[in-house]
């Protein structure tokens, strides 16, 4: 027997049964064969349980959203005047639904007012929740700004500081080119061009007129206007930062000769760089750089160390391995899923070691960027660090079909080919189960093997991976296409996952946890040796102490999104020298300079 439970006021449970009835001695009527008939399943305790869990969490929901009952008087209330030019309609919902969970984690009502101006009146028993409620409130103009945020693409030269910029070298263009796929005839059409100094420069790093004129004053300055919207947004957020090559497609005329620009006509052209088509490559970019990558990092003990306490020497590292797949969404009208996975294998037997899933917006390529910034090195031939902040949709891995739920368990490792760098890069075994196939319809694979390090300076806060990646596409008619398999270099800080996924449990009026105060003290922390700390860096960090000592003595009488501004430490320069320090280091090993200290 199967029982329908329906909730809510009288008037409404009378009329949902009313229909009920009707539509149920409609289908008696109908002569159906039993192919049509859907599926129903079983009744089982868990579902219940959950369906009356979503079922107490309407009726709260419905409870506060309703108005106040008559005779009914709430202690506390305040307002909340709307602030923004749109109708409260066209962002909250025609019933205001989306201010849903104030109501029910603040336990208040919340009801609009129309006087000469639009005003929400907020009601409660509770006087700290309906003051919670109010700052939620408050920090909606925020929310709406956020969305309404594009990213800016900058890019920074990192160059000495010179008085006369005739000082430094001209600038030549040299061709790129893109992986190929292995199969494809040679060409030698080239995608793009790069730059580089046309010879060495003598100066030597001193300190800028101005700090925010500086490569790291520039940095901070990107970031800060970067994370002050993204700590608002709700999605899930992946930073990254990797070394490869800046290549754009299309130039201005140099003014030296065909190939050849004066430093002066090429910082110019690079202010409008948003013309050029220009982006790092996701590769190291120079071949022969690549070939020597892994070999110069087994050498490099003065900056980096293994992850394992039990391995000593950097050539003993053991690679990981991993695999990125695009996976098309069946459902249509959603964007395509991505599945991060790393896989180990004992014995002959694969384990996930772990898994994640995320997915596109709808008919993107790409995930929206909310951080697209170059650091180019013209001394180093046109190798740049690419600092990028995505944001992906979210998903629950319970929602998937079967199919897609149990896919990565099929997943299996083919240790010899994984071993053996120079006889291609499928190694990782996907589509096939020992009972069945898996109609999962993938468009693209990425298998990578990794090598994993920790640096020196942050006692393992900052890790440092080098991988060897083969990527493959796969078109509707099944039909593989293989690229050439390329090195790539990354750095990556242990917590950025942990504060960055804290943006996926922030609810409507709500800040990410990192978002309170300076992000660049969280996201790009210090390294605890503060000997690094340059002059430049010392002195705004003095400037800043004696700045925050000032505003302990005041009354905080802030807004909420001023006091998400407010933080212990001013913003200071020390973070980003000391990044684009290790940063600097890091190029002179995967180039092979020697070892210079950047920290001094």
């Amino acid at each position: 027997m199967v029982q329908l439970l329906v909730h809510g006021t009288k008037e409404a449970v009378d009329e949902a049964s009313k229909l009920i009835k009707e539509w149920i001695s409609e289908i008696l009527k109908m002569q159906r064969s039993t192919s049509k008939w859907a599926k129903v399943w079983s009744f089982n305790h868990k579902a219940e349980r959950r369906l009356r869990k979503r079922l107490l969490k309407d009726e709260e929901r419905t409870k506060y959203r309703q108005a106040i009952s008559e005779g009914e008087t709430p202690t506390y209330s305040t307002e909340f005047v709307w602030p923004l030019p749109k109708e409260p309609e066209q962002i909250l919902g025609m019933n205001y639904e989306a201010l849903d969970p104030i109501r029910m984690n603040c336990e208040c009502y919340i009801t609009r007012e129309k006087v000469p101006r639009t005003i929400f009146r907020i009601q409660g028993n509770n006087e700290n929740k309906m003051r919670k409620a109010l700052e939620r409130m408050q920090r909606l103009p925020a929310e709406w700004y956020a969305k309404m945020f594009e990213a800016e693409p900058f890019v920074i030269l990192d160059i000495p500081y010179a008085f006369d910029p005739d000082d430094l070298p001209p600038v030549i263009k040299v061709p790129y080119r893109l992986p190929r796929p292995l199969l494809a005839p040679t060409s030698a059409k080239e995608d793009g061009v790069t730059f580089r100094f046309k010879g060495p420069h003598q100066l030597h790093q001193a300190p800028y007129l101005e700090p925010k004129d500086s490569p790291a004053g520039k940095l901070l300055e990107a970031v800060s206007e970067t994370t002050r919207h993204a700590r608002y947004f709700r999605n899930m957020l992946k930073l990254h930062l990797h070394l490869g090559t800046f290549a754009a497609r299309k130039t201005q005329l140099p003014d030296i000769d065909k190939d050849t620009y004066s430093f002066l006509s090429f910082s110019e052209m690079m202010e409008e760089h948003e013309k050029m088509g220009a982006k790092a490559s996701m590769e190291i970019g120079d071949l022969i750089v690549e070939r020597h990558v892994l070999a110069r990092c087994f050498e490099a003990s003065h900056i980096l160390a293994p992850q394992d306490a039990w391995t000593y020497k950097l050539s003993d590292v053991q690679p990981v391995y991993c695999a990125t797949f695009e996976i098309a969404n069946p459902a249509g009208h959603a964007g395509d899923l991505v599945l991060d996975v790393e896989l180990s294998a004992d014995d002959g037997v694969t384990s996930v070691v772990s898994k994640r899933w995320s997915q596109l917006a709808k008919g993107k390529m790409e995930p929206r960027r909310l951080l697209d910034g170059n650091i180019i090195d013209l001394q180093n031939g046109g190798l740049t660090w690419h600092l990028g902040l995505d944001e992906f949709i979210p998903v629950d891995e319970h929602g998937l079909s079967p199919d897609y739920r149990v896919f990565p368990g099929t997943l299996s490792l083919d240790t010899t080919a994984a071993h053996d760098l120079s006889g291609g890069h499928n190694f990782v075994i996907y589509r096939s189960r020992e009972d069945r196939l898996i109609k999962v319809p993938i468009k693209s694979v990425r298998q990578r093997r990794c090598w994993r390090f920790n640096t020196l300076a942050s006692r393992g806060e900052w890790v440092v991976e080098v991988s060897h990646v083969g990527k493959t596409t796969i078109g509707t008619d099944g039909q593989q296409t293989q690229f050439e398999p390329r090195w790539t270099f990354s750095i990556s800080n242990n917590h950025w996952n942990k504060l960055l996924s804290s943006n996926t449990r922030a609810d409507i009026g709500q800040v990410a946890s990192w978002g309170h105060g300076n992000p660049g003290n969280l996201l790009f922390p210090l390294n605890p040796d503060s000997s690094a700390l340059t002059g430049v860096a010392r002195q705004d960090d003095e400037l800043s102490s004696e700045g925050s000592d000032h505003e302990d003595n005041n009354v905080d009488t802030s807004s909420p999104e001023e006091r998400d501004d407010a933080h212990e430490e001013q913003p200071s320069l020390q973070n980003f020298e000391q990044l684009l320090n290790l940063l600097r280091t890091l190029t002179d090993v995967v180039v092979g300079n020697p070892h210079l200290d950047h920290f001094q």
